[in-house]
């Protein structure tokens, strides 16, 4: 009847939505709801109130996988959470492995890529504003723990969606009062985040150190170091100016403003050691690209290209170079970081320590490995890296 109304009068609305007229249920809905007063209504669809039910404190509460209820959508949140599986190892990567912690693999391809739902911000590193309106990024996960459970299951939807769903086990079953914590288990592919923290498979029993233990972290370091390197070796020019065009658009922008801030003047009392190490490995993936690109010019690539496109493409990479790293580092000689007992001096001297070792690492094996070197042997490389650095 509205509709008809509308078309009498010539007022149809731009947002018309065909279905919602064509589903008599949802009229009924609105008129059962409009009979429950406002502040009362409980339900996903709002037709109740508390008044409707009677306690029944005797009745044990389950939801076993036939009846398990959603706990909230994981991502993505937004169409920037989808990234192409190189994307996102450049980010993960630039942002010190913290995006790992909060990212999934999806089935569906972007051109013919794999994906990963990304929830944490590019211009960060750390979980973004939206997704912390969400429930499930405040899931804990059961890990290698055998005495917890996991009561919640991960769903995929269309093949790029994820989603929680609580499961609680009839032998869990809870009685009215009852507590429980939320769980799940994120599986084989965050064994390596686990690593990191000190509760992986390693940590526990094969003695190896969390990233605390500056040899292990180093070691994990180098693995991702090569694989960046693997991967930007295998890319034509086409694919290298993709992933160039979205560290210049979605990475670059914030950390070079914080950078840059420290010339005007507004040098912090504590620098965030994030920043800093995140340019520096922008430095690091800036000369890979430069390098990979002028290989593939070396083969005959470059009559394909207009001059134009190659001095823009030359100008991004350029833009990644820390040509004023002097600068700044005289500028934070005596600032803080935001790591206890490290000064912000001190965070870039350690990164670019871990390169240097990374380019002689079939020399020096494993540095700082207390089982292969001695306190001495350690200090020695510490001292002269550092000095080189």
């Amino acid at each position: 009847t509205a509709l008809i109304q509308c078309i009498h009068n010539n007022t149809i609305p731009s947002d018309f939505d065909e279905d919602l007229v064509q589903c008599g249920i949802h009229q009924e809905v609105l008129k059962l709801r409009s009979e429950v007063e406002d502040g009362k209504r409980i339900g996903f669809l709002g037709i109740h109130s508390e008044s409707d039910y009677v306690e029944a404190n005797d009745v044990l509460f389950w939801s076993g996988p036939e009846s398990m209820f959603e706990v909230g959508r994981y991502g993505p949140i937004r169409p920037e959470d989808r990234k192409t599986e190189l994307n996102f190892s450049m980010k993960n990567f630039i942002y010190d492995f913290e995006p790992a912690e909060w990212s999934y693999d999806v089935d569906e391809k972007i051109l013919g890529d794999c994906q990963l739902i990304d929830i944490t911000d590019d211009a960060t590193g750390e979980v973004h504003s939206e997704a912390k309106k969400h429930t499930p990024i405040y899931v804990n996960e059961i890990g290698h723990n055998t005495n917890l459970c996991a009561n919640v299951r991960i769903m995929h939807k269309n093949d790029r969606s994820v989603y929680y769903y609580a499961c609680i086990e009839k032998e869990n079953a809870m009685k009215k009062g009852d507590c429980v914590e939320l769980l799940v288990d994120y599986g084989k592919l965050y064994e390596n985040v686990r690593e990191r923290k000190g509760y992986g498979v390693a940590n526990l029993y094969g003695n190896v150190g969390d990233d605390s233990d500056r040899g292990a972290k180093l070691q994990r370091n180098f693995a991702a170091r090569q694989s960046i390197e693997s991967e930007i070796s295998k890319l034509s020019v086409v694919r290298l100016y993709y992933l160039a065009e979205f560290l210049m658009e979605r990475i670059f922008p914030e950390i070079n403003e914080s950078i840059e801030d420290i010339f005007r003047h507004h040098v912090p009392s504590q620098l965030k050691s994030r920043f800093l190490v995140a340019r520096r490995r922008l430095h690091w993936i800036g000369e890979r690209l430069e390098q990979q690109l002028e290989k593939c010019f070396g083969s005959l690539q470059r009559v394909y290209f207009s001059s134009k496109f190659i001095t823009s493409f030359q100008n991004i990479i350029h833009s990644f170079k820390w040509s004023s790293l002097p600068g700044v580092f005289s500028a934070i000689q005596d600032t803080a970081s935001d790591i206890p007992n490290i000064c912000a001096k001190d965070c870039i001297l350690n990164e670019i320590s871990e390169e240097l070792l990374y380019k002689v690492s079939n020399i020096i094996p494993k540095p700082f490995d207390t089982k292969i070197w001695s306190q001495l042997g350690n200090l020695l490389i510490e001292s002269v890296t550092k000095k080189i650095a």
